[in-house]
């Protein structure tokens, strides 16, 4: 996933947020393979959330890593479902109902954001 879209995602939810927040963005973790009679790792990295109220069964403070390749695939589900977000992916203008999509299908369904449409 592109940096810049990664980052992108990452302040759509600050800017919107309504029970989760932000809390780093520079965190990795490592996703570990068997391939070819070896292991190999990649290092990916994630976006941390953090819920500041309780909401649903989530008590506070409850944290979240959603790593770059499960983003990248709820990217590609979003531009499946809706064609045109390649285009505002590509301009870095998703909308919050565009991330919280994203986000959705990153977390398996888990995790729902309810991002306000306004900016604090």
């Amino acid at each position: 996933m592109d940096k810049a879209l990664f980052y992108h995602i990452a302040d759509v939810i600050q800017e919107h947020r309504s029970w989760i927040e932000v809390i780093d963005t520079h965190d990795t973790i490592q996703w570990n393979y068997y391939l070819d009679g070896e292991f190999r790792h990649i290092d990916y990295q994630v976006i941390t959330l953090r819920n500041f109220r309780n909401q649903y069964c989530w008590q506070k403070p409850h944290i979240w890593k959603v790593n770059e390749h499960d983003l990248a695939d709820g990217l590609r589900k979003l531009i499946e479902r809706d064609p045109t977000a390649k285009t505002r992916a590509d301009t870095l203008s998703l909308t919050s109902k565009d991330v919280e999509y994203i986000i959705q299908k990153a977390t398996f369904e888990i995790l729902k954001l309810e991002l306000y449409e306004f900016e604090y």
